[in-house]
């Protein structure tokens, strides 16, 4: 499959830290590649370390981390809604990028992502004060790539470090990377944390290893995160979502998303996706993780290695 398919860049998987498989097709084993939305549980992460080395009251609302917010819609909203994307702010990913007078698009032409439409445009911390709430927090998971840039912000304000510094210094190098991460930044030099992340596969693969218990991996998330991504279950997915989720995985609908992952499942795996065909997907049950890079065609269609990797999971092929 991996060899057919054009929309797979590289993809490699791990057993019980070790590599078992891996193909690079179009990156080599030393390239970089944009993650794209796989940051946002880079991004998350390194608040989950904050939270777990004491720092950070994720019941606290924005404004006590981002004073400058308190005024806005942010202000008041809780830490967890906003890093688990139920913060009902209207800036919602799913109202695309084909108009840009919707929100979604304004706050990536700010980080310069989206074509720059208008003659000036504000820094992103700046519009993010104009952003309006769609409906109480809490009620609806829905994806907004403004909550990662709100948690990318609150990590800085809590180490007083860049974004890219506070990553380095809470993750990637306690994970043992061999090769630097890339962050991408705009012109105010505010840094994309909901996709800017340019790593090499293998690191991302390490990444994952953080959320197993394996003696292989350098450094773990606490098991408190980890239990609560298992357990503390959010299923706020709509009724249409849930059939959808059904019909991809045959009936095998993950159960919730927390913390900018996707999907999380009855049994522990957890999956994140990143735009036009990226993915980390991590098995802590079968000590199992698999990531992959790829390139969407000209009608945005990617791979199918989503279902495939939920498929390897469940086989018992990594039981032994």
């Amino acid at each position: 499959y991996v060899s057919a398919d054009t929309g797979i860049d590289s993809v490699m998987i791990l057993h019980k830290g070790k590599i078992v498989y891996q193909r690079y097709k179009t990156v080599g084993p030393l390239e970089r590649h944009m993650s794209w939305s796989v940051t946002k549980v880079v991004t998350s992460t390194a608040l989950a370390k904050l939270e777990e080395m004491g720092k950070v009251d994720m019941q606290s609302p924005v404004k006590r981390y981002l004073p400058d917010f308190a005024n806005s819609a942010w202000g008041d909203i809780i830490l967890q809604d906003v890093v688990d994307m139920t913060s009902g702010i209207d800036c919602r990913d799913s109202d695309g990028y084909q108009n840009s007078e919707v929100c979604v698009y304004r706050a990536e032409e700010t980080l310069g992502i989206t074509p720059q439409v208008r003659n000036k445009v504000s820094s992103s911390t700046e519009f993010l004060k104009t952003m309006s709430a769609h409906r109480k927090a809490g009620e609806e998971t829905e994806y907004t790539s403004s909550n990662t840039i709100i948690t990318g912000l609150v990590v800085e304000a809590i180490t007083k470090k860049p974004i890219s510094r506070a990553i380095a210094e809470l993750l990637w190098r306690p994970m043992g990377a061999e090769a630097d991460g890339l962050m991408v930044i705009n012109s105010y030099g505010e840094a994309y944390t909901s996709g800017g992340l340019s790593a090499r596969l293998k690191d991302i693969a390490r990444f994952g290893l953080m959320f197993i218990d394996d003696d292989e991996a350098w450094e773990k998330i606490g098991k408190s995160h980890r239990d609560f991504l298992k357990n503390k279950h959010r299923p706020l997915f709509s009724d249409a979502r849930v059939e959808q989720l059904n019909s991809l995985f045959d009936g095998d609908a993950p159960l919730h998303s927390r913390w900018q992952w996707d999907l999380i499942w009855e049994d522990g795996d957890m999956f994140k996706s990143g735009y036009s065909g990226q993915g980390i997907y991590v098995s802590p049950n079968n000590d199992m993780v698999m990531v992959w890079f790829g390139t969407a065609d000209t009608e945005f269609r990617d791979h199918e290695l989503l279902p495939i990797a939920r498929k390897l999971s469940s086989s018992g092929l990594f039981k032994e």
